[in-house]
């Protein structure tokens, strides 16, 4: 019995020496190691980041927005830019490892993430990203030109470890529900255009002993009609706009294409001040696929969305085309 309490003891020390050996190394001084050069993430204007699963990925910032390149696709900025805010404050908390020993931290040849960070034709940051570390708050590397192991701050390969498909910007549409003035919608050989009103409320009748202070005028009712003049369910309206007015796609499709997808099976048009937009969803050569192929006129790119999407929206054109009454 005195033995096995002997040995509780010796565990329970045992781990709290780690524990502290490891919050010791964690909370070194960064002043002590060998920190990068301190750079603006507004100086980056071109980033490679190799060793992805799908390669190299290179991005280049132009008018404060960022291409994947050689294609020119738009990227996600908001990654993109979390990528360029990590790359610029790289900072490391703790010297890990000297031994020249990497396979253990992610950091050999084939497993690691290289990123280069470039403003112009500088070369302003390169370092190499392994695992996460057993802190979770904090990811192994190696920098230029050192062959030791540090901890760096922050999920690193969380914020770098992205495929080209994941990087593009999936945003088809951005427009604001009540800019739009006129949609159409056309489904075979049925189509139908809508037109929205904004109908006035009936002046207020004011009285003499009301309070001084006048309440703000009413929002103007708004309605739908057709072509012939006839309101239209607005709810109807509201539910298909909701979804298509700020579109993103779930994916690209290969930009070759485009050009055979042959005869839209729907299709919807909006109008604002700025210009028409139209987006159309093709029938997909198996019907068991769970992504549909579609269009905009928005992007030069074909585009998948999901097929519960897609089923929505019909659901929706089928109710203002009056398809759903003949079934």
């Amino acid at each position: 019995m005195k033995v096995k309490k002997e040995y509780v003891i010796l565990v329970v020390v045992i781990v709290a020496l780690v524990f502290y050996l490891t919050l010791q190394s964690v909370n070194h001084e960064p002043g002590e190691l060998p920190q990068p050069a301190r750079v603006e993430s507004a100086d980056i204007d071109r980033m490679v980041v190799s060793g992805q699963p799908d390669g190299s990925v290179e991005l280049v910032r132009k008018d404060e927005k960022w291409f994947i390149q050689p294609q020119a696709y738009p990227a996600d900025n908001v990654k993109v830019k979390n990528m360029a805010n990590a790359a610029a404050q790289l900072t490391l908390t703790a010297l890990v490892s000297e031994s020249g020993s990497y396979e253990r931290y992610g950091l050999a040849e084939g497993k690691r993430i290289t990123v280069d960070a470039f403003r112009g034709a500088d070369t302003v940051r390169r370092f190499h990203i392994g695992e996460p570390a057993p802190t979770f708050q904090h990811t192994f590397v190696l920098i230029d030109g050192d062959s030791n192991v540090y901890h760096a701050r922050g999920q690193l390969k969380r914020t770098f470890e992205h495929t080209l498909a994941d990087l593009r910007d999936k945003t088809i549409l951005d427009l604001s529900r009540e800019s739009i003035g006129t949609m159409t919608l056309s489904k075979g050989d049925r189509a139908i255009e809508l037109t929205k009103k904004e109908i006035a409320p009936p002046a207020d009748e004011t009285q003499e002993d009301k309070a001084e202070t006048p309440s703000p005028p009413p929002s103007p009712k708004v309605e739908w009609h057709d072509a012939h003049g006839q309101v239209v369910a607005k709810e109807e309206v509201d539910a298909l706009l909701n979804g298509i007015a700020r579109l993103n796609c779930d994916g690209y499709l290969d930009d070759t294409v485009k050009d055979g997808l042959g005869d839209p099976r729907w299709q919807i048009t909006l109008k604002d001040d700025q210009g028409e937009y139209t987006v159309r969803v093709f029938a997909p050569e198996d019907e068991t696929v769970d992504k549909i192929p579609a269009a905009s006129s928005a992007t030069p790119y074909p585009f998948v969305l999901n097929k519960s999407r897609v089923e929505n929206f019909e659901k929706g054109i089928d109710k203002l085309l009056g398809i759903e009454t003949e079934k």
